[in-house]
């Protein structure tokens, strides 16, 4: 993660309300101190206990080398896209919540609702059993298919798209990282 061209800005709360400029980075997406979102838009007093443990999973995978900005950002888009696709009733409770604000901001706070979805898909996806698998090729298809399926069941019933998603992520990063 060496520092890029565009730039981030640090917690607001944390730097007393002046824009610093950081590099774009994974390795955490909330300011523990002040319980903040620290994406494009900061959403403050976000982060529970849930968030914070998602967190820390996306931390150690972070340091453990499993992890591109690519591969997180297609996750996201791959959960983001199931998580529109299954219907309201079938969504999780903290999307519903966060549909219902006024302020509403599509690419934040559905970004934030959804993280904890987003890291364990993140964790399916970069499990070392599944990864040698999917360096085989195309004849272990059905079975990375299956142990997606199995380790995606908070993803619902119709979690096919998810699957078909991430396996061509996965199909992508193993290609990358040979």
């Amino acid at each position: 993660w060496d520092k890029q061209s565009v730039t981030n800005t640090a917690c607001l709360s944390c730097t007393a309300g002046a824009a610093v400029a950081t590099y774009p980075h994974i390795r955490f997406a909330f300011c523990r101190r002040h319980g903040q979102w620290l994406g494009k838009l900061q959403r403050p007093g976000v982060l529970d206990a849930d968030l914070w443990k998602a967190e820390q999973a996306l931390r150690c995978m972070v340091r453990s080398g499993y992890v591109t900005r690519e591969l997180y950002e297609g996750i996201w888009d791959a959960v983001r896209d199931h998580a529109y696709m299954i219907g309201e009733t079938a969504q999780p409770e903290r999307l519903r919540r966060a549909l219902d604000q006024r302020e509403f901001t599509i690419g934040t706070d559905d970004r934030i609702a959804l993280f904890p979805q987003t890291v364990l898909a993140l964790r399916a996806v970069t499990r070392p059993q599944l990864i040698t698998l999917a360096g085989q090729g195309t004849r272990k298809r059905h079975d990375v298919r299956s142990a997606l399926t199995d380790s995606l069941d908070w993803a619902g019933d119709d979690r096919w798209l998810l699957v078909k998603n991430l396996h061509e992520l996965l199909q992508a990063h193993v290609r990358s990282a040979a």
